[in-house]
């Protein structure tokens, strides 16, 4: 009776009219018994009826629950993705708008999952969805969090240099401060050219280490 009070609407008058016809043979055994009829015969079956059914209430319920649990979860997790997208697609316009050649990864719909479904075979296969969309998800920001990261590293790099021109007195030798210029104007560019970004800073190192050999070489004359 109280497994069948958890039962749904949906399954609630099956479950209902089982358990009504178990009272009716409880019943029927209890009156049997008064009148002194041997029951032992009816008791078995009977026990074993009662118990298959609280089985099956008990195991419906516990699948309803996990059922319940793994829907919510699934609207956890697309929230999650839409979460995700939002900050992706901000993150590609910033990549694509800060470096050339920036990466081109199609940022995932996830609308286009739609609602999330609440039978067993449909919600399997929307998991399997929502994982993939997970993973398409995490590519993406990899790539666009990667090339943005090399020109953060390449000003920090150019700035490395110019500390160290600085120290070693060659800063404002002619040639390196005409190749920190350059270095700092091609970084600064919307969008930054990487490739030759790389080049210039890697320019200026080479600037300095002749400026600072080249110094050195005179003071030792």
């Amino acid at each position: 009776r109280d497994q069948v009070a958890l039962e749904p609407s949906g399954t609630r008058a099956a479950a209902e009219q089982r358990l009504q016809e178990l009272l009716r043979r409880t019943a029927d055994v209890v009156e049997r018994a008064a009148r002194g009829a041997d029951v032992g015969g009816l008791l078995g079956p009977l026990e074993a009826e009662v118990a298959i059914t609280e089985r099956d209430l008990i195991v419906g319920n516990a699948q309803r629950r996990a059922a319940r649990d793994r829907v919510q979860t699934a609207r956890e997790l697309r929230a999650d993705l839409d979460t995700r997208e939002q900050a992706l697609t901000k993150l590609a316009d910033t990549c694509v708008a800060t470096v050339d050649p920036a990466p081109r990864y199609a940022v995932p719909d996830v609308d286009a999952l739609g609602p999330v479904p609440n039978t067993p075979v449909e919600l399997d296969r929307f998991m399997v969805r929502l994982q993939r969309v997970s993973q398409a998800l995490t590519l993406a920001q990899r790539e666009y969090s990667d090339c943005l990261q090399t020109h953060t590293d390449l000003l920090a790099r150019l700035d490395g240099f110019v500390a160290k021109a600085t120290s070693l007195g060659v800063v404002d030798h002619p040639d390196v401060a005409a190749a920190a210029t350059l270095a700092r104007d091609v970084l600064d560019r919307r969008p930054c050219p990487i490739k030759v970004a790389e080049q210039v800073v890697l320019t200026y190192q080479t600037w300095l280490t002749w400026a600072a050999r080249t110094i050195s070489a005179k003071e030792s004359a």
